[in-house]
């Protein structure tokens, strides 16, 4: 079944656009279902417009059982969110020269760019991505033509839309919290593993108080578990934010293949310090005069990172201090 919502004329033939990226999300669910969607940002004089490709499929038959396609004019761009479950890759332009005429590509082009995947005449595009605009549940089948793309990393790829990552973060939020000289209670810890396809997805959540107010830390990394034919566990993705909660809500540990929780070992207030090198050099792989880290028995808090500010405001957790116990224990007692 096919949901079309095109609020735009923006793909029409000759329609000259800059084409300001894109980017590929996948995720997969129970036996051989997966779910695809695609991203894609252009302008046309001076307007933004979004083609958005909502597409869920069966991988063994090859099929769409349901797809939703929205293309429209939009004040801001609408950004995949990453979770644990999914993996996605980003793309910008090799080029500065991103402006192109959309036009009906020949059999050659199409060959060429699109290995065939379009056959008949009906494809509109240009050098960065086609469509089909055929009646029936093809109509407006999208692909991306990466050979003309660069994949990056999420934070050069939000640099370019003009969206600060360390600002998403509420840095503001995470120095006032763990500023040297503050008394803080550790409630709890949790690290999960899922895998999705040929990557692993690792959630940490940290539990605290402070002045009678709830906090939840959060870092999600995603690591390449396989690249080439060698296995070098590259992390490629992380997220970290604080948020100040009423109450503690954790996700059910059926959503992870693996759960380690901790508890603290003593009921004492911990109280928030400057951290050598000795004290940090095993959880944090930063070399001493490039960090500033605040911490205590129980975690490490990267608060600046003077060579990788994508490194800034991270918490490694420092096992020794804790007690593991059972994820039904740990939601208890939160």
């Amino acid at each position: 079944m096919l949901d079309l919502q095109i609020k735009c004329g923006v793909l029409e033939e000759k329609s000259v656009v800059r084409f300001a990226g894109a980017a590929m999300e996948l995720t997969r669910y129970r036996e051989q279902e997966i779910q695809v969607n695609t991203y894609i940002y252009l302008e046309n004089d001076g307007r933004k417009y979004q083609f958005i490709t909502f597409n869920h499929c069966d991988a063994s038959k090859n099929i769409s059982l349901e797809k939703r396609i929205v293309c429209e004019e939009t004040e801001a761009y609408s950004f995949p969110s990453e979770t644990r479950k999914n993996q996605i890759i980003y793309y910008l332009p090799k080029s500065e020269t991103q402006e192109v005429m959309l036009s009906k590509l020949t059999r050659r082009r199409e060959q060429e760019d699109y290995d065939g995947a379009f056959p008949g005449q009906q494809v509109l595009g240009c050098e960065y991505f086609a469509w089909l605009r055929e009646p029936g549940d093809n109509d407006y089948m999208v692909l991306l033509s990466t050979k003309n793309l660069r994949a990056v990393y999420r934070p050069e790829f939000m640099r370019q839309f003009g969206i600060d990552v360390l600002e998403e973060r509420n840095g503001a939020l995470f120095k006032e919290v763990f500023a040297v000289g503050a008394n803080v209670e550790f409630c709890g810890a949790f690290s999960g593993i899922v895998k999705i396809s040929d990557i692993y997805a690792v959630e940490t959540m940290v539990f605290i108080k402070k002045d009678d107010q709830k906090y939840i830390y959060r870092c999600l990394e995603k690591f390449d578990e396989c690249r080439e034919e060698v296995i070098r566990n590259t992390r490629f993705y992380r997220e970290t934010s604080l948020s100040a909660v009423k109450q503690f809500e954790i996700p059910e540990d059926t959503e992870y293949a693996m759960l380690d929780c901790y508890l603290p070992a003593d009921e004492k207030v911990s109280v928030i310090k400057e951290l050598g090198k000795a004290q940090y050099g095993r959880y944090v792989p930063f070399e001493e005069s490039e960090v500033a880290v605040h911490g205590c028995r129980y975690f490490s808090a990267v608060v600046e990172n003077f060579s990788d500010r994508d490194s800034e405001n991270v918490v490694y957790i420092t096992v020794e201090a804790c007690r593991r116990t059972r994820y039904k224990k740990l939601r208890n007692m939160l």
